[in-house]
């Protein structure tokens, strides 16, 4: 397998700093992909993809606004595949529910496995997922438990990264 470099951006949650938007641009010469990973304000989203001219897709976090990449017009691998820079990429949005609200990305773990079924019954090899939230752990708080889904897709798929 040829060595990909990947610049992954996660959970941001404030402005960034003068040295992280130096790096955004060092990027472009050191990375293959960029991989977004989800709780990426707006602003900063949009100065990542002004920055970074790289090819570029993600998951949304908990944090995020539904719809968000696919308005910026990148790729939301959520809940599906997407081929990028010779890779098969797939991914798992948001985090499990914690509070009613329907403006974040959240999922009961119900509704992971009923929107993940087709992923994780693809028959497609998967390089690499892309996920906010862990694989399941029972004795985590509920925010940062995880998804069952995960582990299912995981036993499947056995991509090289997650």
């Amino acid at each position: 397998m040829r060595t990909v470099r990947v610049l992954t951006i996660a959970d941001l949650h404030s402005p960034l700093s003068k040295a992280e938007g130096e790096a955004l641009h060092e990027a472009n010469s050191d990375c293959d992909v960029c991989f977004l990973l989800g709780d990426i304000p707006i602003t900063e989203l949009r100065i990542i993809k002004e920055q970074v001219k790289l090819p570029m897709c993600g998951v949304l976090g908990n944090h995020d606004i539904h719809n968000m990449l696919e308005y910026e017009q990148i790729p939301d691998c959520g809940f599906r595949t997407f081929d990028i820079a010779g890779l098969k990429v797939a991914g798992f949005p948001g985090s499990p529910k914690y509070k009613n609200d329907r403006h974040h990305v959240m999922f009961t773990q119900e509704e992971a496995s009923s929107l993940s079924a087709e992923l994780i019954a693809s028959t497609d090899r998967i390089d690499v997922l892309l996920s906010h939230s862990a694989p399941y752990d029972k004795q985590a708080d509920v925010a940062h438990s995880g998804f069952k889904a995960i582990d299912k897709f995981l036993d499947k798929h056995h991509p090289s990264v997650m």
